[in-house]
């Protein structure tokens, strides 16, 4: 074997390890992505173990600010946002989606959450309004301070 067509070998060689390498780089997790749980201990710090997944509560005065890939608050913790048409909810959340009755035009996203039922309850004195838990509450002051208190729950402002 010449020297040149070696070289040329050793080249391609060198390349496909350099390519095969990359296979094993992780990618990033998506933005939906949560890790499950038995305990709170399980969780970073600032969340908590709910219906076996880590989420961050929100909608407290104590609780931080939801971050940029869950800035969603519903059903008193942080939220992703999730297309309709493509599953990237963890399970045991769903995409919820909210219909406007007063829109002609079909939603496009949702929000990942866990819709509550028999099986997941909602906690403390919170109720479940068709599938999502919502703070009760008697008046503003009671509420997150992006929420407002309405018909003696608190609903997200906007």
């Amino acid at each position: 074997m010449s020297l040149h067509r070696l070289s040329i070998v050793i080249a391609f060689g060198f390349a496909a390890a350099l390519g095969l390498g990359a296979c094993f780089i992780d990618s990033p997790l998506p933005s939906t992505f949560r890790f499950t749980c038995e305990v709170a201990e399980d969780c970073y710090e600032g969340q908590v173990c709910s219906a076996g997944l880590c989420q961050q509560p929100c909608g407290g005065a104590e609780d931080l600010d939801c971050p940029s890939g869950a800035p969603v608050c519903l059903s008193g913790f942080c939220s992703s946002i999730c297309p309709v048409d493509v599953d990237v909810c963890p399970d045991p959340q769903t995409c919820f989606v909210y219909e406007d009755p007063n829109s002609s035009t079909p939603p496009t996203s949702g929000i990942c959450t866990v819709v509550c039922d028999d099986e997941y309850p909602c906690g403390g004195d919170d109720v479940c309004v068709q599938g999502v838990c919502l703070a009760s509450c008697m008046l503003d002051t009671d509420c997150g301070s992006s929420e407002t208190c309405l018909g003696n729950v608190c609903i997200p402002n906007g």
